[in-house]
């Protein structure tokens, strides 16, 4: 009680002092050093970052509830410029990770700021708060995995924040796009598709800069995110060549030889309609007779392979840009993997109660066209479909570095067959 009363005092003190010094603070980059140093100079930083990545949804794998209670400034709690700098600042120079072991018993993820970060941190917001690129000297940050720490470079260190949920990257702006990389036309085609698929109408004379940056398409100095480009992009794979779809058809039930094969690139809507029409003329649709009636049939429901090209963009980590989506059609089945996995607190065993999109933007404008349905009603009901044509369950496999999905068709008889790698 005494120690914790101790701590309390100490927090109180900082924050009177930094009232105080605030006031001599001309300029907001003097505010947001100042508000920075006396991060850092609390023993227990980690409120303050909790509050600042919950609040601006950096860190998304918080509950928002928890936010509430970590922020130790609440005098700063409306000084949303100065917190968005800050958080802005935090995010660019690497100073949070998310570590490997440090859940809690909600399996909500904690932050942990390295004394090496935190130097370089105090050395580089003299000269440069606000700047976007990181500092010459890259931070040598450890991650924790079991019992020891091991540096990891910024790449790396950026693709587990993604993977583990706590960076959008989707909402990040893409360095050196303007807003003449966005094709007009294709946002009057999401206008259209979204009136179509949800009776929702928005005037087609509507300032369509200000509507993209309603939706948070458009970052400051009007430069596109990345979500808008993948969306709206007249040429989305010159800033994200890595982004395709390798679609192939094989033979048979093994990868040695292939009928057709294409890399499918475009907006993200124009890549699932591709890899949906791929999928369509490489697989069997039979005719029945019905009286008079010629009725063709799918060899697999047609809304359930939508729906699962769609997942496979929404849940693919856009960090790992050595690897593509893949749809490969065999005689018996399709599998499609996409690549990063599933995210944490998710399992293959949870999938059809648990739902979180890696690209929360992305599944909410193809939620507005109509091509995927309500966060945490995907898999069950492509489940739904499958059974409903007298097809398998689909089959869901992790592998860590991607997620396979795994529609059995009418031949499939291989019983618990594992997916199969190129």
């Amino acid at each position: 009680m005494t120690e914790e009363k101790s701590k309390t005092g100490h927090r109180q003190r900082l924050k009177e002092r930094f009232i105080q010094d605030e006031t001599t603070c001309r300029t907001e980059e003097a505010l947001l050093e100042l508000l920075l140093t006396y991060a850092i100079r609390l023993q227990e930083v980690q409120p303050l970052a909790h509050h600042l990545l919950v609040h601006f949804g950096i860190l998304s794998a918080l509950r928002e509830a928890d936010s509430k209670n970590l922020c130790q400034f609440d005098d700063l709690k409306d000084n949303t410029s100065t917190l968005l700098k800050l958080a802005d600042w935090l995010r660019n120079h690497y100073q949070t990770v998310l570590c490997e072991t440090d859940l809690d018993n909600n399996n909500n993820y904690q932050l942990e700021l390295f004394e090496p970060v935190v130097e370089l941190a105090a050395q580089t917001a003299k000269a440069t708060p606000f700047s976007a690129e990181l500092p010459s000297k890259k931070p040598n940050v450890p991650v924790r995995r079991g019992s020891q720490k091991n540096p990891i470079g910024s790449e790396e260190l950026l693709s587990l924040m993604h993977h583990r949920g706590g960076e959008r990257y989707e909402s990040q702006p893409v360095p050196g796009a303007t807003l003449a990389d966005i094709d007009w036309q294709q946002v009057d085609r999401y206008l259209e598709r979204r009136e179509e698929a949800r009776l929702s109408r928005i005037p087609r004379s509507i300032d369509k800069v200000e509507l993209l940056r309603k939706l948070e398409l458009i970052a400051p100095q009007d430069v596109p995110t990345v979500a808008c480009l993948l969306f709206f992009g007249k040429e989305p794979q010159k800033f994200f060549p890595f982004h395709t779809i390798k679609a192939a058809r094989f033979v048979d039930t093994t990868v040695l030889r292939f009928l057709d094969q294409a890399i499918i690139t475009g907006t993200v809507p124009d890549m699932i309609d591709t890899a949906f029409e791929f999928v369509q003329r490489n697989t069997r649709n039979p005719a029945r007779i019905e009286g008079l009636r010629r009725i063709d049939e799918d060899e697999y429901p047609a809304e359930a392979v939508r729906e699962v090209l769609a997942n496979a963009v929404v849940h693919r980590d856009f960090t790992m840009t050595d690897s593509a989506i893949r749809c490969q059609v065999f005689s018996n089945r399709i599998e499609i993997d996409s690549p990063g996995g599933l995210l944490p607190g998710m399992t293959v065993a949870n999938l059809l109660t648990t739902s979180r999109f890696r690209n929360r933007k992305l599944g909410e404008l193809l939620y507005h066209i109509g091509y995927i349905e309500a966060q945490g009603t995907e898999v069950r009901r492509v489940v739904e479909l499958m059974t409903a044509a007298g097809l398998r369950s689909p089959r869901f496999d992790d592998q860590g570095y991607s997620l396979f999905v795994t529609l059995s068709g009418p031949d499939f008889d291989v019983p618990n067959a594992t997916t199969t790698t190129a």
